[in-house]
């Protein structure tokens, strides 16, 4: 299918999609291409996070003028493929699902691949995402890579591991100063991630439940009540 240089993301997908590239997502543009695709992969207990992904990006374009409305996907479902852990070689079940090459990623492309190779990495200046960071972003960064390690307590984690630790506090100061939110950079196997206290518990549900509360398998990674 030919791509339109001037295709566009609807503005809830463009801050789903920031989310994602913070978390899992990430961009691919194969060598003879001029534009990338958003490929999202997880395991099987998150089969119905990846179908309701898959499902937000189907006709996630902005419609433009009169012109012919383009599925931004061509699967008809996510696929199911085997892989091998890293540890003890156990085989388990994935589920997936790419876009087609579209001109509407040049964005989110221009921050997180930012040497313009295979592998993410943020841009220098990353002020940007002061603006870009929404409460959907949050919700969807959260899904991707939050964790709820004590379900004694409402303490949560931010998993930055990726960032560099001067990113990790700028991060953490737009989650505080935008929101309000009470977050420190913390150490886990020596690289840096974002812990939230439980004290903005209230502030971080108000933000992002209505987004997680959608996915029921996030019940494990959120504390709902």
């Amino acid at each position: 299918m030919t791509t339109n240089a001037n295709e566009i993301l609807k503005s809830e997908l463009f801050e789903i999609t920031t989310g994602l590239l913070l978390g899992d997502g990430n961009l691919q543009k194969p060598k003879t291409c001029k534009y990338y695709r958003f490929r999202f992969a997880q395991n099987e207990l998150r089969q119905d996070y990846v179908n309701h992904l898959f499902n937000k990006y189907c006709y996630g374009l902005k419609q433009i003028n009169n012109n012919e409305k383009k599925p931004l996907i061509n699967q008809l479902k996510p696929r199911l493929y085997r892989y091998s852990t890293k540890v003890n070689n156990l085989l388990k079940n994935s589920y997936s699902f790419e876009t087609r090459i579209s001109s509407s990623f040049n964005k989110h492309a221009e921050i997180f691949y930012s040497d313009k190779s295979s592998k993410k990495k943020l841009c220098e200046d990353i002020t940007c995402l002061y603006n870009l960071i929404t409460p959907i972003s949050l919700a969807y960064w959260y899904m991707d890579d939050g964790s709820w390690p004590n379900k004694k307590a409402k303490s949560l984690i931010l998993c930055t591991h990726a960032y560099k630790k001067e990113q990790v506090e700028y991060l953490s100061e737009i989650l505080n100063n935008k929101f309000g939110l009470k977050t420190n950079l913390g150490i886990n196997k020596k690289q840096p991630i974002l812990r939230i206290s439980a004290k903005s518990y209230n502030i971080l549900k108000e933000l992002i439940f209505y987004t997680i509360k959608e996915i029921p398998s996030m019940k494990s990674k959120f504390p709902f009540n």
